[in-house]
């Protein structure tokens, strides 16, 4: 009785998932795709910032020692 009354209303029942909720769960699994990725990237930033500094390089925001 309650699913005719939400079918007539206009609701879907709970077997069929609205394409919004479709979507919303699209849209959320490509956010967590990409805060991974993300995280990743800022992970390989600092191991090269630390790897650069056992190195001894300089970064490349400094300036020259020879003041040019």
């Amino acid at each position: 009785m309650l699913r005719g009354a939400k079918a007539e209303l206009g609701g879907r029942s709970d077997k069929q998932p609205s394409v919004e909720s479709k979507r919303i769960r699209e849209l959320e699994r490509e956010l967590a795709r990409k805060d991974k990725a993300l995280a990743e990237a800022a992970a390989l930033l600092v191991l090269q910032k630390i790897f650069r500094a056992l190195m001894g390089a300089e970064d490349d925001d400094t300036e020259p020692k020879n003041g040019r």
